[in-house]
Protein backbone atom coordinates (compact mmCIF):
# COMPACT_ATOMS: atom_id res chain seq x y z
CA UNK A 1 0.00 0.00 0.00
CA UNK A 2 2.99 2.58 0.88
CA UNK A 3 5.02 1.56 -2.20
CA UNK A 4 1.50 2.61 -3.89
CA UNK A 5 0.87 5.37 -2.40
CA UNK A 6 4.04 6.71 -3.28
CA UNK A 7 4.61 5.92 -6.29
CA UNK A 8 1.76 7.23 -8.40
CA UNK A 9 1.38 6.35 -12.34
CA UNK A 10 2.77 8.99 -14.37
CA UNK A 11 0.24 10.89 -17.45
CA UNK A 12 0.69 9.24 -20.43
CA UNK A 13 2.35 12.29 -22.23
CA UNK A 14 5.05 12.70 -19.24
CA UNK A 15 6.18 8.85 -19.88
CA UNK A 16 7.82 9.00 -22.75
CA UNK A 17 9.94 12.55 -21.65
CA UNK A 18 9.81 12.52 -18.25
CA UNK A 19 11.56 16.01 -17.97
CA UNK A 20 10.27 17.69 -20.90
CA UNK A 21 9.50 17.37 -24.31
CA UNK A 22 10.45 21.00 -25.71
CA UNK A 23 13.43 19.54 -27.64
CA UNK A 24 10.59 18.49 -30.33
CA UNK A 25 9.54 22.20 -30.70
CA UNK A 26 12.08 22.45 -33.28
CA UNK A 27 10.55 19.24 -35.30
CA UNK A 28 7.05 19.96 -35.08
CA UNK A 29 5.41 23.06 -36.72
CA UNK A 30 2.22 22.50 -34.41
CA UNK A 31 4.58 22.60 -30.96
CA UNK A 32 6.06 25.74 -32.95
CA UNK A 33 2.72 27.62 -33.20
CA UNK A 34 1.65 26.22 -29.75
CA UNK A 35 5.07 29.00 -28.56
CA UNK A 36 2.60 32.04 -29.40
CA UNK A 37 -0.32 30.69 -27.14
CA UNK A 38 2.39 30.40 -24.36
CA UNK A 39 3.49 33.26 -24.81
CA UNK A 40 0.07 35.15 -24.91
CA UNK A 41 -0.44 33.35 -21.43
CA UNK A 42 2.97 34.03 -19.64
CA UNK A 43 3.30 30.25 -19.20
CA UNK A 44 6.16 28.26 -20.48
CA UNK A 45 5.35 24.12 -20.82
CA UNK A 46 7.65 21.78 -19.72
CA UNK A 47 5.10 19.28 -21.81
CA UNK A 48 4.38 21.25 -24.51
CA UNK A 49 2.47 18.19 -26.13
CA UNK A 50 0.19 18.28 -23.42
CA UNK A 51 -1.10 21.81 -24.37
CA UNK A 52 -1.36 20.34 -27.57
CA UNK A 53 -3.74 17.62 -26.59
CA UNK A 54 -5.83 19.76 -24.41
CA UNK A 55 -6.87 21.39 -28.38
CA UNK A 56 -6.99 18.03 -29.73
CA UNK A 57 -10.97 17.79 -30.00
CA UNK A 58 -12.48 14.23 -31.07
CA UNK A 59 -12.36 11.91 -33.12
CA UNK A 60 -8.81 12.05 -34.09
CA UNK A 61 -6.44 9.85 -36.46
CA UNK A 62 -3.78 7.61 -34.21
CA UNK A 63 -1.03 9.91 -33.60
CA UNK A 64 2.64 9.72 -31.43
CA UNK A 65 1.81 13.79 -30.64
CA UNK A 66 -1.16 13.75 -28.49
CA UNK A 67 -1.67 10.17 -28.51
CA UNK A 68 -5.18 10.79 -27.36
CA UNK A 69 -7.58 13.07 -27.81
CA UNK A 70 -8.90 16.04 -25.20
CA UNK A 71 -11.73 14.13 -23.57
CA UNK A 72 -10.54 12.55 -20.49
CA UNK A 73 -8.90 15.75 -20.47
CA UNK A 74 -11.45 17.37 -20.29
CA UNK A 75 -13.02 15.34 -17.49
CA UNK A 76 -9.84 15.94 -14.98
CA UNK A 77 -9.78 19.72 -15.91
CA UNK A 78 -13.53 20.17 -15.00
CA UNK A 79 -13.27 19.01 -11.18
CA UNK A 80 -9.82 20.98 -10.73
CA UNK A 81 -11.75 24.01 -11.97
CA UNK A 82 -14.47 22.95 -9.57
CA UNK A 83 -12.29 22.14 -6.95
CA UNK A 84 -10.10 25.37 -7.09
CA UNK A 85 -13.27 27.82 -7.88
CA UNK A 86 -14.72 26.12 -4.59
CA UNK A 87 -11.91 26.41 -2.12
CA UNK A 88 -11.45 29.98 -3.29
CA UNK A 89 -15.40 30.74 -2.23
CA UNK A 90 -14.87 28.99 0.69
CA UNK A 91 -11.97 30.88 1.78
CA UNK A 92 -13.34 34.31 0.97
CA UNK A 93 -16.90 34.42 1.64
CA UNK A 94 -16.82 33.06 5.00
CA UNK A 95 -20.47 34.77 6.06
CA UNK A 96 -21.93 32.69 3.15
CA UNK A 97 -23.98 29.40 3.62
CA UNK A 98 -23.68 26.42 0.84
CA UNK A 99 -26.35 27.96 -0.88
CA UNK A 100 -24.72 31.63 -1.84
CA UNK A 101 -21.81 29.47 -2.55
CA UNK A 102 -23.05 27.00 -4.65
CA UNK A 103 -24.94 29.97 -7.00
CA UNK A 104 -21.71 31.63 -7.21
CA UNK A 105 -19.63 28.76 -8.09
CA UNK A 106 -21.91 27.96 -10.72
CA UNK A 107 -21.81 31.17 -12.62
CA UNK A 108 -18.57 31.10 -11.94
CA UNK A 109 -17.88 27.46 -13.83
CA UNK A 110 -20.74 27.47 -16.57
CA UNK A 111 -20.43 26.88 -19.96
CA UNK A 112 -21.13 30.49 -21.25
CA UNK A 113 -18.12 32.28 -18.59
CA UNK A 114 -15.58 29.36 -20.05
CA UNK A 115 -16.59 30.02 -23.44
CA UNK A 116 -16.25 33.48 -22.92
CA UNK A 117 -12.64 33.80 -21.43
CA UNK A 118 -11.64 30.71 -24.46
CA UNK A 119 -12.89 33.62 -27.09
CA UNK A 120 -11.12 36.21 -25.40
CA UNK A 121 -7.62 34.35 -24.67
CA UNK A 122 -7.76 33.09 -28.71
CA UNK A 123 -7.89 29.48 -27.98
CA UNK A 124 -9.84 28.98 -30.93
CA UNK A 125 -7.38 29.54 -33.34
CA UNK A 126 -5.24 26.66 -32.04
CA UNK A 127 -8.10 24.44 -31.89
CA UNK A 128 -8.41 25.47 -35.78
CA UNK A 129 -4.53 24.54 -36.57
CA UNK A 130 -5.01 21.47 -34.34
CA UNK A 131 -7.45 20.04 -36.35
CA UNK A 132 -5.85 20.97 -39.45
CA UNK A 133 -1.94 19.45 -38.49
CA UNK A 134 -3.85 16.19 -37.62
CA UNK A 135 -6.72 15.82 -40.10
CA UNK A 136 -9.61 16.38 -37.26
CA UNK A 137 -12.82 15.44 -39.00
CA UNK A 138 -15.05 16.93 -36.22
CA UNK A 139 -17.07 19.90 -37.93
CA UNK A 140 -15.98 23.34 -37.57
CA UNK A 141 -19.80 24.36 -36.41
CA UNK A 142 -19.60 21.56 -33.52
CA UNK A 143 -16.05 22.54 -32.35
CA UNK A 144 -17.70 26.14 -32.18
CA UNK A 145 -20.43 25.48 -29.94
CA UNK A 146 -21.07 26.86 -26.30
CA UNK A 147 -20.37 23.23 -25.27
CA UNK A 148 -17.04 22.43 -27.28
CA UNK A 149 -15.34 25.86 -26.63
CA UNK A 150 -16.47 25.03 -22.70
CA UNK A 151 -14.68 21.47 -23.11
CA UNK A 152 -11.55 22.72 -24.69
CA UNK A 153 -11.32 25.39 -21.83
CA UNK A 154 -11.84 22.18 -19.08
CA UNK A 155 -9.21 20.39 -20.99
CA UNK A 156 -6.55 23.05 -20.95
CA UNK A 157 -7.03 23.32 -17.28
CA UNK A 158 -6.24 19.89 -17.23
CA UNK A 159 -3.02 20.43 -19.38
CA UNK A 160 -2.25 23.50 -16.83
CA UNK A 161 -2.44 21.34 -13.72
CA UNK A 162 -0.76 18.52 -14.98
CA UNK A 163 2.38 20.57 -16.25
CA UNK A 164 2.23 23.23 -13.86
CA UNK A 165 0.99 22.10 -10.47
CA UNK A 166 -2.39 23.16 -8.63
CA UNK A 167 -0.73 26.56 -7.69
CA UNK A 168 -0.73 27.53 -11.39
CA UNK A 169 -4.78 27.24 -11.31
CA UNK A 170 -5.04 29.56 -8.87
CA UNK A 171 -2.91 32.44 -10.42
CA UNK A 172 -4.85 31.70 -14.18
CA UNK A 173 -8.10 31.97 -11.75
CA UNK A 174 -7.00 34.88 -10.02
CA UNK A 175 -6.08 36.87 -13.11
CA UNK A 176 -9.30 35.70 -15.90
CA UNK A 177 -11.71 34.12 -13.63
CA UNK A 178 -12.19 35.91 -10.10
CA UNK A 179 -12.51 39.26 -11.21
CA UNK A 180 -16.23 38.39 -12.82
CA UNK A 181 -17.31 37.50 -9.75
CA UNK A 182 -18.34 41.45 -8.78
CA UNK A 183 -20.15 41.31 -12.48
CA UNK A 184 -21.88 38.44 -11.47
CA UNK A 185 -22.99 39.41 -8.33
CA UNK A 186 -23.88 43.05 -9.38
CA UNK A 187 -25.76 42.26 -12.27
CA UNK A 188 -27.00 38.44 -10.26
CA UNK A 189 -26.83 36.76 -13.29
CA UNK A 190 -26.50 33.49 -11.01
CA UNK A 191 -27.90 30.66 -12.56
CA UNK A 192 -31.44 30.42 -14.71
CA UNK A 193 -34.13 31.12 -12.97
CA UNK A 194 -35.22 27.53 -12.43
CA UNK A 195 -32.06 27.13 -10.36
CA UNK A 196 -32.32 30.57 -8.97
CA UNK A 197 -35.81 30.10 -7.13
CA UNK A 198 -34.64 26.83 -5.92
CA UNK A 199 -31.87 28.38 -4.19
CA UNK A 200 -34.16 30.89 -2.64
CA UNK A 201 -36.68 28.52 -1.45
CA UNK A 202 -33.41 26.26 -0.09
CA UNK A 203 -32.67 29.20 2.02
CA UNK A 204 -35.77 29.64 3.78
CA UNK A 205 -35.73 26.12 5.08
CA UNK A 206 -35.65 24.50 8.85
CA UNK A 207 -31.85 23.87 9.79
CA UNK A 208 -33.32 20.70 11.45
CA UNK A 209 -36.09 19.75 8.51
CA UNK A 210 -34.19 17.10 6.46
CA UNK A 211 -36.29 17.12 3.78
CA UNK A 212 -36.92 20.74 3.04
CA UNK A 213 -39.75 21.87 0.81
CA UNK A 214 -38.77 22.91 -2.94
CA UNK A 215 -40.32 24.70 -5.57
CA UNK A 216 -43.31 22.37 -7.56
CA UNK A 217 -44.57 22.62 -11.36
CA UNK A 218 -47.44 21.99 -12.95
CA UNK A 219 -48.89 22.12 -16.32
CA UNK A 220 -51.56 23.55 -16.51
CA UNK A 221 -52.55 22.86 -19.89
CA UNK A 222 -51.61 23.22 -23.41
CA UNK A 223 -52.55 25.97 -26.07
CA UNK A 224 -52.61 25.78 -29.87
CA UNK A 225 -52.15 23.27 -32.42
CA UNK A 226 -49.80 20.79 -32.08
CA UNK A 227 -46.63 22.28 -34.32
CA UNK A 228 -47.09 25.26 -32.40
CA UNK A 229 -47.74 24.23 -29.26
CA UNK A 230 -47.74 26.69 -25.91
CA UNK A 231 -47.64 25.20 -22.81
CA UNK A 232 -48.75 27.15 -19.51
CA UNK A 233 -47.46 26.10 -16.39
CA UNK A 234 -47.66 27.01 -12.46
CA UNK A 235 -45.03 26.69 -9.87
CA UNK A 236 -45.92 26.13 -6.19
CA UNK A 237 -43.79 26.49 -2.82
CA UNK A 238 -45.60 25.39 0.26
CA UNK A 239 -48.46 24.82 -1.00
CA UNK A 240 -48.85 28.50 -1.86
CA UNK A 241 -49.15 29.57 -6.28
CA UNK A 242 -46.31 32.01 -6.93
CA UNK A 243 -46.63 32.38 -10.64
CA UNK A 244 -47.87 31.19 -14.12
CA UNK A 245 -45.35 31.31 -16.98
CA UNK A 246 -46.20 30.41 -20.56
CA UNK A 247 -43.09 28.68 -23.74
CA UNK A 248 -43.52 26.48 -26.16
CA UNK A 249 -41.97 24.05 -24.23
CA UNK A 250 -42.60 22.83 -20.16
CA UNK A 251 -39.27 23.63 -19.84
CA UNK A 252 -39.30 26.69 -21.16
CA UNK A 253 -42.57 27.59 -19.32
CA UNK A 254 -40.87 26.44 -16.46
CA UNK A 255 -38.58 28.68 -16.45
CA UNK A 256 -40.80 31.71 -17.06
CA UNK A 257 -42.77 30.36 -14.04
CA UNK A 258 -40.00 30.84 -12.17
CA UNK A 259 -38.68 34.17 -13.29
CA UNK A 260 -42.04 35.47 -12.66
CA UNK A 261 -42.47 34.02 -9.59
CA UNK A 262 -38.64 35.76 -8.33
CA UNK A 263 -39.82 39.36 -9.52
CA UNK A 264 -43.14 39.10 -8.36
CA UNK A 265 -42.86 37.81 -4.97
CA UNK A 266 -39.23 39.35 -4.17
CA UNK A 267 -40.01 40.65 -0.85
CA UNK A 268 -40.51 36.76 0.01
CA UNK A 269 -37.08 36.09 -0.60
CA UNK A 270 -34.43 38.04 1.16
CA UNK A 271 -31.72 36.02 -0.55
CA UNK A 272 -32.02 37.64 -3.30
CA UNK A 273 -30.93 41.41 -2.03
CA UNK A 274 -29.16 39.76 0.82
CA UNK A 275 -26.38 38.60 -1.91
CA UNK A 276 -26.14 41.58 -3.82
CA UNK A 277 -25.51 43.89 -0.64
CA UNK A 278 -22.92 41.03 1.25
CA UNK A 279 -21.56 39.40 -1.62
CA UNK A 280 -20.81 43.15 -2.42
CA UNK A 281 -19.22 43.84 0.57
CA UNK A 282 -16.99 40.77 0.40
CA UNK A 283 -15.76 41.55 -2.96
CA UNK A 284 -14.48 45.20 -1.90
CA UNK A 285 -12.72 43.57 0.88
CA UNK A 286 -11.17 41.26 -1.09
CA UNK A 287 -10.06 43.56 -3.76
CA UNK A 288 -8.62 46.27 -0.93
CA UNK A 289 -6.34 42.80 0.15
CA UNK A 290 -5.44 41.85 -3.40
CA UNK A 291 -2.80 44.59 -3.83
CA UNK A 292 -0.80 43.00 -6.64
CA UNK A 293 -3.26 42.57 -9.08
CA UNK A 294 -5.48 45.80 -7.84
CA UNK A 295 -2.49 47.51 -8.33
CA UNK A 296 -2.13 46.58 -11.95
CA UNK A 297 -6.05 47.05 -12.67
CA UNK A 298 -5.71 50.28 -11.05
CA UNK A 299 -2.99 51.86 -13.26
CA UNK A 300 -5.06 50.37 -16.12
CA UNK A 301 -8.47 52.32 -15.16
CA UNK A 302 -6.40 55.36 -14.14
CA UNK A 303 -5.63 55.66 -17.83
CA UNK A 304 -9.71 54.67 -19.10
CA UNK A 305 -12.28 57.08 -19.09
CA UNK A 306 -15.30 56.81 -16.57
CA UNK A 307 -17.28 54.58 -19.07
CA UNK A 308 -14.77 52.12 -19.73
CA UNK A 309 -14.70 51.83 -15.88
CA UNK A 310 -18.30 50.77 -15.98
CA UNK A 311 -17.48 47.98 -18.01
CA UNK A 312 -17.81 44.09 -17.09
CA UNK A 313 -14.27 42.67 -16.78
CA UNK A 314 -13.01 41.32 -20.13
CA UNK A 315 -9.73 40.17 -21.38
CA UNK A 316 -10.49 41.75 -24.44
CA UNK A 317 -10.13 45.38 -23.09
CA UNK A 318 -6.28 44.40 -22.51
CA UNK A 319 -4.54 46.74 -24.78
CA UNK A 320 -2.03 43.86 -26.20
CA UNK A 321 -1.60 40.23 -25.21
CA UNK A 322 1.25 41.04 -22.94
CA UNK A 323 -0.99 42.85 -20.92
CA UNK A 324 -2.90 39.61 -20.05
CA UNK A 325 0.33 37.53 -19.64
CA UNK A 326 1.59 40.11 -17.24
CA UNK A 327 -1.62 39.99 -15.26
CA UNK A 328 -1.44 35.92 -14.55
CA UNK A 329 2.36 35.99 -13.80
CA UNK A 330 1.35 38.99 -11.35
CA UNK A 331 -1.44 36.79 -10.02
CA UNK A 332 1.42 33.60 -10.16
CA UNK A 333 3.64 35.71 -7.27
CA UNK A 334 0.28 35.82 -4.90
CA UNK A 335 -1.02 33.21 -2.52
CA UNK A 336 -3.97 32.49 -2.25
Amino acid sequence: MTNIWNNLQQYPLKVQYPNSDRHLIEQVPLLQKLTTFEQDIGVEFRHIRMLAQAFCTRPIPQNDLTIEDNERLEFLGDTVLNFVVSDYLYRHFPEHHEGHLSLLRSCTVSNPTQAVIYDELGMQTYVDYVREQLRITTPKLIEKSLKAKADVFEAFIAALFIDQGLESIYAFCRATIFPRLQDFISTQHWNDPKSNLQHCCLALRDPNDRNPPLPEYKVLKSIGSSNNVQYKVSVFFRKQRLAIGIGRSIHDAEMAAAKNALEQHAQMFPLLHYQKSVLSTTITNNNNNNNNVNNYNSKRKNNSNENNRQQPFSLRNMKTRNEVSAMIITSAKMKH
